[in-house]
């Protein structure tokens, strides 16, 4: 009778091990998601932000995206494990209609106000604007303006404080 109890839980025992390397087996197997590919990437950038994606290159883990926009051209960089755009940076700036038409140079007197920035943020970053702060660098003024997302990344919109042209999206954890 004894020995039946032991063999019992000896066979309990292994039916649950077996069980747990299952439940990991099919775990890993559900977390091996295939990478982005461009086409999504380009869907991607498109949803998020609307004008004409010029080119698309892949580059070791990331998709590179050259997208024009009536403000200008810029480089969008996405993630193909995650599809998380990761880095925006402006290649070109457009003729802008704040700016003097005669040397196409700006208004050196009309600064934005934090209420400008931080519009001008949640029209290329949806989610609440957390911090703005107004930033001086070799000679150019601009806004960093903190804008938070639920369940996404974080991002830092930084704006120039003067044409209001976006200059680069960072995403943050």
């Amino acid at each position: 009778m004894r020995r039946s109890k032991w063999k019992k839980i000896s066979i309990a025992a292994v039916v649950l091990i077996l069980l747990a390397l299952a439940c990991f087996q099919f775990g890993n197997v559900l977390s091996l998601a295939s990478p982005v590919s461009a086409d999504e990437a380009r869907k991607l950038v498109q949803e998020k932000y609307n004008g004409n994606i010029v080119n698309v290159i892949q580059r070791d883990n990331k998709y590179e995206i050259t997208l024009e926009l009536d403000t200008g051209t810029y480089v969008l960089e996405v993630n193909r494990t995650t599809g998380g755009i990761e880095n925006l940076t402006r290649t070109s700036q457009n003729h802008l209609p704040n700016s003097n038409e005669e040397t196409g140079a700006p208004n050196k007197d009309q600064i934005l106000t934090k209420e400008d920035a931080a519009r001008i943020a949640l029209q290329k970053v949806n989610g609440t604007v957390d911090d703005i702060d107004l930033e001086q660098s070799d000679g150019l003024t601009y806004f960093l303006v903190e804008v938070e997302r639920e369940h996404t990344k974080d991002a830092i919109v930084q704006i120039n404080a003067i044409s209001g042209e976006v200059m680069s999206i960072t995403w943050e954890d």
